[in-house]
């Protein structure tokens, strides 16, 4: 196993290498030193992880919390949090204002964090993001970590000194401990701390406004798209929608969707939007369906001046019109915004023109072909048999002009068929609830009742032509 000791002699196999590969020309003194500087840049981190593996820190760390909280009684861990930080922070105690039980809960998650952090590490880094988010949203800065050190280390030396288990060696485990997971959080913290964050998290829209007025005009859609926390991309636009701030969220789409020049070029975030925000039609519909109306007001242009008595207007709907290509969401039309704004958006959105838009050009494209071919296909089936009926009564059994008739009856059968069995599996298909117990998962295409009638008719039509002759 690669010890704590071994890192200095692995970087000076490393040097070696280098040198040799390189030669002495190419490799001197400042290139040696270059690299020692480097090495001990690369390995400080993992020297401390690897120390306090070797020393146990995490074993001692973890038996110990594990003993107190067994010991220990939620009063008597609350009042020694609150004493604590009253004496060693007390101009921080207004940013804890939660009843004293969730406070208790509170602690208890913030030191079994610091366990984990200790005996995985990994685990506690990959879960930052949600953390530095949580504190964030509280107004906690990445100055008061370290103050918070204290209050723990007090916590536990209250807790423990009595029993005799609060010595040199753990709390110099705790110590080490404590830093390495401070330092980890304030460098997170630090990383996502810009004046747009600040104003998305606090919710104040003066303040986004201000932290915007100095921003370059090409940068502008960045910055109100995505928000780089760690190693996680956070969304500030769905961030304010699940606080349910709406104004904030009006605000940075109408930013967002601002045309802006400059020397450099033209801005337009429209394209960059729906890059970064998958399912956003879907989002608002479900959260905002007020909002619908601003996206798709910056989703068309129009001239300021008229010419021939017209008025030159564009429409950006290629992000809303769905595709052919390896897109799930707009290829599946059951869940293109089209399709969403049907089932979910209020009725006044169809009255705007870039959704009038939308459907006339659908409509005129393919739609009203698809229509009426399928209207006509199902019309003729219906005439056919209603003929046979009427004008050959005496016809019954397998005859030639009812065996025609069921051929095509019973090819439009398994070409339905065919259909609900590629769109099972597929996934497209929605619950539907029989009685109380009973959840049946149905495709899309016979959940209207149209269809099913069609499915059903052409069903009886087969099974009318097989029956025996009165």
């Amino acid at each position: 196993r690669l010890r704590f000791s071994h890192l200095e002699a692995v970087g000076k196999a490393v040097s070696k290498a280098c040198a040799a590969v390189l030669g002495k020309e190419e490799w001197g003194d400042r290139s040696h030193s270059a690299w020692q500087w480097l090495w001990a840049r690369a390995t400080k981190g993992l020297e401390t992880q690897m120390k306090v593996l070797e020393d146990g820190h995490a074993s001692r760390v973890g038996s110990m919390w594990s003993e107190l909280v067994k010991d220990a009684s939620d009063d008597q861990l609350a009042q020694a949090f609150w004493e604590e930080l009253s004496d060693c922070v007390p101009d921080l105690v207004h940013l804890f204002k939660a009843p004293r039980q969730a406070q208790v809960s509170h602690f208890k998650a913030a030191m079994l964090m610091l366990v984990d952090s200790a005996a995985r590490p990994e685990a506690f880094i990959e879960g930052l993001s949600r953390l530095v988010t949580s504190h964030m949203k509280l107004g906690v800065k990445a100055d008061y970590i370290h103050p918070f050190g204290e209050v723990f280390t007090g916590v536990l030396r209250r807790m423990l000194s009595p029993k005799g288990q609060w010595d040199d060696k753990t709390a110099a485990a705790w110590n080490v401990a404590w830093v390495s997971a401070s330092t980890w959080f304030a460098r997170a913290m630090n990383a996502a701390n810009s004046k747009v964050t600040a104003a998305v998290v606090s919710g104040d829209l003066d303040e986004l406004e201000k932290s915007l007025e100095s921003c370059p005009r090409g940068q502008r859609t960045e910055m109100l798209c995505t928000v780089q926390i760690k190693d996680q991309v956070l969304r500030p636009l769905f961030w304010v929608l699940q606080d349910n701030k709406i104004a904030m969220a009006r605000f940075i789409l109408e930013d967002i969707l601002t045309i802006r020049a400059d020397r450099n070029g033209y801005y337009y975030g429209a394209e960059h939007l729906f890059q970064t925000h998958e399912g956003l039609v879907d989002r608002l519909c479900r959260n905002a369906p007020e909002l619908l109306e601003c996206l798709f007001d910056g989703l068309i242009w129009h001239a300021d001046r008229e010419e021939d008595g017209k008025v030159q207007v564009n429409f950006y709907i290629s992000h809303i019109y769905g595709t052919l290509d390896d897109d799930p969401e707009l290829n599946n039309s059951f869940t293109s915004p089209l399709s969403l704004l049907q089932g979910r958006a209020p009725v006044q959105i169809f009255y705007h023109p870039v959704v009038m838009q939308l459907l006339d050009m659908k409509w005129n494209l393919f739609g009203m072909k698809h229509f009426l071919v399928m209207q006509a296909w199902f019309a003729g089936i219906l005439l056919w048999f209603l003929t046979l009926e009427i004008a050959f009564p005496e016809d019954c059994g397998l005859t030639v002009r009812r065996a025609a008739l069921t051929g095509v009856t019973l090819l439009t059968t398994a070409v339905m068929l065919g259909v609900c069995i590629d769109q099972h599996r597929r996934g497209r298909t929605r619950s539907v609830t029989v009685g109380r117990s009973w959840t049946l998962s149905v495709p899309m295409l016979l959940t209207t009742g149209w269809n099913l009638c069609r499915l059903l008719s052409c069903v009886l039509i087969c099974v009318h032509t097989f029956l025996p002759c009165e």
